[in-house]
């Protein structure tokens, strides 16, 4: 998440170009570090009859937020 919030940081905070890629690269290298983590943590945390059931859940709630926030950015 540390990679995550410097790629996120360092995208906001320049106005030149190689940064900005250079940030996003640090964002999407930190996301690929966490993902497999947070599905990790749900998959462990659920029984095993139930967790494709507990995936879906986590996920459906993840998209939904992803897409709250993209419309409610859009209006600015």
């Amino acid at each position: 998440m540390w990679v995550q919030a410097a790629g996120l940081f360092l995208t906001a905070a320049t106005r030149e170009f190689g940064w900005w890629i250079l940030g996003s690269v640090l964002l999407g290298l930190g996301t690929a570090m966490v993902y497999p983590s947070l599905i990790a943590a749900v998959s462990d945390a659920s029984h095993p009859a139930w967790r494709a059931r507990s995936l879906s859940v986590y996920r459906f709630w993840r998209d939904l937020g992803y897409a709250i926030a993209f419309r409610g950015g859009s209006h600015c």
